[in-house]
């Protein structure tokens, strides 16, 4: 579900397609799963 919202479809046709009776189920569920990703791009240090 949160890929296919990251993707662009509504909540409501993610709802429809998770057969879900109520959208806050659908939302409850996204919510839980979106994570912030940092956009910090670190360099890895060097082996010895």
């Amino acid at each position: 579900m949160t890929d296919a919202k990251k993707l662009g479809y509504e909540i409501e046709q993610i709802s429809i397609g998770a057969a879900h009776t109520d959208i806050s189920m659908t939302e409850t569920y996204i919510k839980r799963r979106e994570v912030p990703i940092s956009e910090v791009t670190l360099p890895l240090p060097k082996r010895a």
